[in-house]
């Protein structure tokens, strides 16, 4: 069953969300799209996450546009307002989509791709209350911030994938945190950047999804 909701961030922006539910879930996952994107990313993604037993919250980021057909409302709003849309501008609404998560009485693990998985690990340490995160194409994206460093306390469960061709840089973003928390996975094929990976057109798309649901059962 899906919902649409709205809150707000920190600076009363409003977001769109859409909260994809179903019977008694282990946990709730927000879902975090990649640049020039829309909760639109994770309609097909959501659908197979609830069959697994995951609870799933999808807002629409400041920093975006539209993908599959779905408008992001939120960066719609942000620029009629003239608000700043960078990346890190994006921080503080996975931050208010946490805190709406957290409503929902469950573990709540936070999923990034792209630009938002570079935000995921920075945002676990400021919040302090997640479950776990998975960073799909993680990248030194955020512009003063120099992300491997900054991240290197993250004391969380992490999964890190990416396409085979960014392996190296995605990897290279977590190589100060205590490995013993990281979960990396490379395709051994083709594949595709951020959260498109598990899309059912993208080859090899079953091998994301076999390693990402291994690491959503062991957290």
């Amino acid at each position: 069953m899906k919902k649409r909701l709205q809150y707000k961030s920190n600076d009363d922006l409003e977001i769109t969300a859409d909260l994809y539910t179903c019977e008694s879930p282990r946990a709730v996952l927000v879902l975090c799209h990649m640049a020039n994107s829309s909760r639109g990313e994770y309609i097909e993604s959501s659908k197979r996450l609830v069959s697994e037993g995951y609870q799933c919250l999808v807002p629409d980021l400041r920093s975006g546009n539209e993908i599959n057909g779905v408008v992001n409302e939120t960066a719609k709003r942000a620029r009629s307002k003239g608000l700043p849309t960078s990346y890190l501008d994006a921080k503080p609404d996975v931050l208010a989509s946490i805190e709406n998560a957290m409503g929902y009485d469950l573990p709540v693990i936070l999923v990034g791709s792209s630009y938002s998985a570079s935000l995921a690990p920075l945002v676990a340490i400021e919040d302090g209350r997640l479950k776990a995160i998975a960073m799909f194409s993680p990248g030194e994206y955020l512009q003063g911030v120099k992300l491997a460093e900054s991240i290197k306390d993250l004391d969380v469960p992490t999964f890190v994938t990416s396409a085979r061709s960014e392996c190296e840089k995605a990897m290279a973003v977590v190589r100060k945190v205590e490995q013993n928390l990281v979960t990396k996975h490379c395709p051994d094929g083709s594949s595709a950047h951020g959260s498109r990976a598990l899309w059912a057109e993208v080859d090899g798309n079953e091998g994301v999804w076999r390693a990402f649901l291994d690491f959503l059962s062991r957290t």
